[in-house]
């Protein structure tokens, strides 16, 4: 046999695996983050108003807001007092935040799942389910602790009702005002009120709402091959309003601590997360945590929905660059 026909011999010009694969680990990311920033942007602008009314319904017991009789009535009353752009009011922050953490969430989604994918040809149910779970989770926690003080922002801005010559605007320079007026009173801690039963919560939203639907999406791939985009929707929607349903208790307890930031000493309301559940449980039964749901399931269906396939789209999108 010739050298030239050993199969030992290679070219020295062949790349090493390790290092093509670099920088398409890094591209990938990148490409899973832009998909990620695009996506939030776009459905949260785009249901930005029901959000600010989903908000207020949630929250009227615990702030100074008008009577409203019903999601209808609060979104007839708010254009009526402050305006068409007052839907947007506390939109900023929301789109901010969700630019960050939607493409550091997405990317690191991507991330840890495929280090927790099995490296069998065929995983089992079972073993596609709990990774696409325990990804989505990991991926919510880490971008919620590094993002969460903007999200107190948007709370406190989206709850500002004033805008009239009777009643004034609470924060009237919009963040920089919530920002420093709760520094100031409480220090930056006060950014994180709510944090932990936040902390609770998206882990287990993220790995119902990015895990179900990666899980499930693969589930109908399998059976068709095409799967289209308006399917494609109609799953998301599905895991969006199931998703936002279950943990939308928590996301009451959460946002109810968020308004107790800056009170003075005798008038906060709850010593904590549990103590706020129990006082909710007690004084207004199991209805008190599903307050502003049917605003937030119409919000889920439409943005969390868009979110998921847009992410798909742009995703497809900047891999053809």
């Amino acid at each position: 046999m010739s050298p030239s026909s050993s199969p030992s011999t290679s070219s020295p010009s062949s790349p090493s695996p390790t290092t093509s694969s670099q920088p398409t680990m890094l591209s990938s990311a990148i490409r899973n983050a832009l998909a990620g920033s695009f996506a939030a942007a776009s459905s949260r602008t785009i249901t930005a108003p029901i959000e600010r009314i989903k908000l207020i319904m949630q929250l009227r017991d615990t702030t100074k807001v008008p009577e409203y009789g019903s999601a209808w009535d609060a979104a007839k009353r708010v254009y009526r007092d402050q305006g068409l752009l007052s839907f947007w009011r506390g939109n900023t922050p929301n789109v901010l935040r969700h630019i960050g953490s939607s493409g550091m969430t997405f990317s690191l989604k991507e991330t840890f799942s495929t280090y927790f994918s099995t490296k069998s040809s065929e995983p089992k149910k079972a073993e596609r389910l709990t990774a696409a779970f325990l990804s989505g989770g990991l991926a919510g926690a880490s971008t919620t602790m590094v993002f969460y003080p903007l999200e107190f922002i948007r709370t406190r801005l989206a709850l500002d009702v004033g805008g009239t010559d009777s009643k004034p605007r609470l924060y009237p320079n919009g963040m920089r005002d919530v920002f420093l007026r709760t520094v100031e009173r409480e220090g930056f801690g006060g950014l994180y009120k709510g944090f932990l039963p936040a902390l609770g919560g998206v882990v287990l939203f993220r790995a119902l709402h990015l895990g179900g639907y990666d899980f499930l999406k693969a589930e109908m791939g399998r059976r068709d091959e095409k799967n289209k985009v308006w399917k494609r929707f109609l799953l998301a929607q599905v895991v969006s309003i199931t998703s936002g349903t279950i943990c939308y208790p928590i996301d009451t307890v959460r946002r109810r601590l968020m308004m107790e930031a800056g009170k003075k000493e005798g008038k906060v309301m709850y010593r904590g997360g549990l103590d706020c559940f129990r006082y909710i449980w007690r004084e207004e039964g199991a209805a008190g945590f599903f307050k502003g749901l049917g605003p937030n399931i119409l919000r889920s269906g439409l943005g969390g929905a868009f979110l998921l396939v847009s992410f798909d789209e742009f995703k497809v999108a900047f891999a053809a660059k």
